[in-house]
């Protein structure tokens, strides 16, 4: 990488190109001699110093894009897969189970559709509108007081809008 040109609007082109130290005249009291010394040294120093900076931009640049990669890599390799038809059928079974454990009959009935059609373990009869559903989880619920469930093997299928979910 070659060094920036740094001119100075008192120095001329041709003076900081010159190879070599500079020069001295027998008369080194010239005026200008000392000062284009110092001008010539500032400008070495600004020229590293710019030099520096642009390795140094350029670094920061390749980091700063690495990091990037790297966050983008681990955003997207940890996200939480989506929930897919299956998942949500488990998800609606294990919500039932855990509502059905409070043997309440008010909570039962808001996950049935208005046109739910049961016929419950302990039912006789098929149910087929919300009164007779609560009517089944009344009797259910004094007849297995604290009633449990807990879900097996279970074997999911989605029908389009339609789930079936077998098991034990």
């Amino acid at each position: 990488m070659s060094r920036p040109l740094v001119v100075f609007p008192s120095v001329s082109t041709h003076r900081l190109n010159r190879c070599g130290p500079p020069r001295k005249h027998p008369a080194s009291k010239r005026k200008g001699t000392q000062s284009f010394r110092a001008i010539q040294k500032i400008a070495t120093i600004h020229a590293s110093i710019r030099g520096m900076s642009a390795r140094m931009r350029e670094d920061m640049m390749q980091s700063r894009l690495w990091i990037s990669a790297v966050l983008l890599v681990l955003s997207i390799s940890v996200q939480p897969a989506a929930a897919g038809p299956q998942e949500d059928v488990a998800a609606a079974g294990q919500k039932w189970a855990t509502v059905f454990a409070d043997n309440n009959p008010d909570t039962m009935l808001p996950l049935y559709a208005k046109d739910a059609v049961l016929w419950g373990t302990l039912s006789p009869t098929v149910r087929s509108d919300p009164a007779t559903l609560k009517a089944y989880f009344v009797g259910a619920f004094q007849a297995l007081p604290k009633a449990t469930v807990k879900f097996g093997d279970q074997l999911i299928r989605v029908y389009g809008n339609t789930a079936v979910n077998t098991g034990y």
